[in-house]
């Protein structure tokens, strides 16, 4: 899981780990639908982002949940 960190947030507290992900271009493709049916569209999705586009496996592919039936999905290219 990834979150932005807000000033009053300790993640230690809670056992987590703070990083910062690598900046650089991605791909996109945003999901609409409703869950769980749109889940289970993931992972063919990343399987065509991959044929448009060499993936930067230097860094982590990235789901974005922009509420709970549209997801963006991300990724990274060299």
């Amino acid at each position: 899981m990834c979150v932005q960190l807000r000033e009053v947030d300790d993640p230690e507290a809670l056992g987590l780990e703070a990083g910062t992900l690598a900046g650089g271009e991605y791909l996109r493709a945003r999901l609409c639908g409703n869950p769980p049916a749109v889940y289970e569209r993931i992972p063919s999705i990343f399987d065509e982002l991959e044929q448009h586009g060499r993936r930067d496996r230097s860094r982590p592919v990235i789901e974005f949940y922009r509420r709970g039936d549209v997801i963006d999905l991300l990724l990274p290219v060299n």
